[in-house]
């Protein structure tokens, strides 16, 4: 198989449909879809579970507790028969049909990871972007990070993510919070996993009372990379 679509979901009523048509909709052949809810408390949890009377090929996993959206990314791996997973978000910011994209670029180089930048082909200033979403500080500076420690030229790592599964699935985790994004991307390096990145369409959502993730969590995801590069062998 050569596509697994990982989508993971919390509290997303508001987008929850339109996430899994997206997901259904990747043109991409011999493919599998993992629907994982992690204890939906806004009507998510009901609208997948009527997707899920209606779509026998598709696997839905509701969780009984509320755990972080990397225990969602974690099971989804472990579950994965694609040579490739596409961590698939309930939010729909990215695009769906740039995934088949990032497929064939991943399989034309053979790609442990290829990242979809955010920023990649963005046109304008970064720092008029800042304005606009000041929660980008956490991507440019874990970013600036990541490529002065291991010698990158990334400029997103915490845009959307094709794995190779096998590869990433050896990676170990260890922090569940919002730290987890970084601290993988950033063991990934050190594991000296072969990586890029291209450029995707986002688009973010207008209203930043809905986002789960704050400039605060910037936190989170310092904490982590400097553990994974000054306390990690």
């Amino acid at each position: 198989m050569r596509l697994t679509v990982v989508m993971t979901s919390y509290n997303e009523a508001k987008t929850v449909a339109k996430a899994f048509q997206s997901a259904k909709s990747i043109e991409v052949e011999d493919k599998e879809i993992i629907v994982i809810d992690n204890n939906s408390s806004d009507g998510t949890k009901a609208i997948l579970e009527e997707f899920a009377k209606k779509e026998p090929g598709i696997k839905f996993i509701f969780q009984d507790k509320t755990y972080y959206f990397s225990n969602s990314v974690q099971l989804g791996l472990k579950l994965a028969k694609g040579r490739y997973t596409y961590i698939h978000h309930a939010d729909d910011e990215y695009d769906y049909r740039d995934v088949p994209k990032m497929l064939e670029y991943a399989e034309k180089n053979d790609l442990d990871i290829l990242l979809g930048s955010r920023v990649k082909d963005l046109k304008g200033s970064k720092v008029k972007l800042l304005m606009q979403r000041p929660a980008y500080l956490a991507t440019f500076i874990s970013t600036a990070l990541i490529n002065f420690w291991y010698k990158k030229k990334f400029t997103d790592i915490i845009g959307s993510r094709l794995y190779k599964t096998d590869a990433i699935i050896k990676v170990p985790v260890s922090t569940f919070n919002t730290g987890f994004d970084f601290e993988s991307i950033s063991r990934i390096c050190k594991r000296g996993l072969k990586m890029d990145e291209i450029g995707i369409t986002y688009s973010p959502r207008l209203c930043h009372a809905d986002k789960k993730i704050k400039w605060y969590n910037m936190i989170d995801g310092l904490v982590a990379l400097f553990k994974v590069r000054y306390f990690e062998k």
